[in-house]
């Protein structure tokens, strides 16, 4: 399963490894779009915890590739993707589900933009590369059956960061899991706020249409964040379906996986609840659930 990356990335990724990813994100920096971004991160607060559902479980596979002791020399291209913000690890898990099918160049230009969002300038060539290698690395396809080796299990059973780092990602699956609760008074409360974001533009537009240099401001700066990236915002709306269909059978896969290891790990994991990972698809909201939120994008 060795991952032979080259020497130059490998200089490369031991850079973005110690600053860590520093783009904007697509979850974890909030959005800027002048009088708009109330709504939009308001818009983009309630589907993030389909994210991050989605972001744990592609973290729980990686914790699985990294724990192999034949990769551990490519510790530097698998550590960003492991130390990531949850949500944003889901949205980089489902460019991942698309372009793994994907020809060549397709894989290339959407890594390439995939890198642009997640990192700063000296960092976007190795997240880009670190990318595409990933999509062809055994294990890492969703849904898919994934063997740990013999040596993988015994350096996992013996790894206590590793063990905290998948027990946090459990609790947190269970935490957001919860939260599903939360998601009608959510929508309502989503839906109020962008009636007063039309009241304001439209007070905008009265103001603008007298000559008022406030009111044309207002007005222009608003309609920006509303065109390009209240179409970002739809986009992870209606993408919110194919989350699930996902999470769904990634969930029941993975569960499968760390049961049947569950025995193997020894006592110092005992009491680690992995089935919980195969039920979180019992919690999960239809994807239609959040179709209210599509009429409150800015068009």
């Amino acid at each position: 399963m060795r991952l032979r990356i080259p020497q130059i990335l490998l200089v490369l990724l031991a850079f973005t490894t110690l600053t860590g990813f520093t783009g904007q994100g697509r979850f974890s920096k909030p959005v800027e779009a002048g009088s708009s971004s109330p709504l939009l991160n308001q818009l983009r607060e309630v589907v993030k915890p389909v994210y991050q559902l989605r972001g744990a479980l592609f973290q729980l596979r990686l914790e699985l590739i990294a724990a192999d002791p034949a990769n551990a020399s490519d510790a530097a291209l698998l550590q960003p993707w492991l130390e990531m913000d949850e949500a944003d690890a889901g949205y980089a898990a489902m460019r991942f589900d698309k372009l793994r099918t994907q020809e060549p160049p397709k894989r290339l230009k959407g890594s390439a933009s995939l890198a642009k969002l997640l990192g700063g300038m000296r960092e976007r060539k190795a997240i880009e590369d670190s990318f595409v290698m990933l999509m062809d690395v055994p294990g890492m396809e969703t849904g898919k059956a994934f063997m740990l080796p013999e040596g993988g299990i015994t350096a996992l059973a013996a790894s206590a960061a590793a063990r905290q780092r998948i027990e946090t990602r459990i609790a947190s699956i269970q935490r957001v899991v919860g939260s599903f609760q939360n998601l009608p008074a959510q929508i309502s409360a989503v839906s109020v706020a962008a009636s007063e974001a039309w009241k304001q533009t439209e007070k905008d537009a009265n103001k603008a249409s007298k000559g008022n240099l406030g009111g044309l401001l207002g007005t222009a700066v608003n309609v920006v964040g509303a065109v390009e990236i209240g179409q970002e915002v739809l986009k992870d709306i209606e993408a919110v379906p194919e989350l699930v269909m996902a999470l769904t059978s990634e969930s029941v896969e993975l569960s499968g996986v760390f049961t049947s290891l569950a025995g193997s790990l020894g006592g110092a994991w005992s009491g680690m609840n992995f089935g919980s990972i195969g039920g979180l698809s019992s919690g999960l909201p239809a994807g239609s659930a959040y179709d209210a939120l599509k009429g409150l994008v800015p068009k």
